[in-house]
């Protein structure tokens, strides 16, 4: 049989299997040493974007005429 095929028709026995190399992972993990993990800098962006100043709009000469009555 193939482990797909035990794992299909014994499903508590594939979680089984899955948490043990989970807690073999974490165990292993914790024993690392710390020389041995690799350097890593903390990534960093910088962006910087120069748009050019937006022309002045004209007003519609109904708008100006509205604020001009009021």
């Amino acid at each position: 049989m193939r482990l797909s095929e035990i794992c299909v028709e014994r499903p508590v026995f594939a979680f089984m299997l899955v948490m043990f190399l989970v807690v073999l992972g974490v165990s292993s993990f914790n024993q690392l040493g710390v020389d041995l993990f690799p350097r890593s800098d903390p990534a960093t962006v910088n962006v910087r974007v120069d748009l050019p100043a937006p022309r002045p709009r004209r007003s519609h000469p109904r708008w100006s005429c509205r604020s001009r009555r009021l």
